[in-house]
């Protein structure tokens, strides 16, 4: 008889399987090779519009995130110190 899993195992062990069926169920099929974005429209801080086609031909990250969500936050001095270091 096999002994019974800790709580935050048992937690783990849920999450993993969860993640395998959603896995199973999305469907990455990459990007082909030379595919272009599709020009998406969007708002700057200040307010004015802008979209993607501004930016080809320039790496871009596309990071979703909010402030109510205390990882996203986290990450964001990540994300600045990436962004200074590679800006040029």
């Amino acid at each position: 008889m096999t002994p019974a899993l800790k709580p935050a195992r048992l937690a783990a062990a849920a999450i993993v399987a969860l993640g395998i069926g959603i896995g199973g169920y999305l469907k990455f099929d990459g990007v082909s090779a030379g595919a272009k974005a599709p020009n998406v429209g969007y708002t700057l801080l200040d307010g004015s519009p802008s979209s993607i086609e501004r930016l080809r031909g320039k790496v871009v990250l596309v990071n979703f995130w909010a402030t109510s969500c205390a990882p996203c936050v986290h990450e964001m001095p990540q994300i600045v110190a990436t962004h200074e270091k590679f800006k040029a």
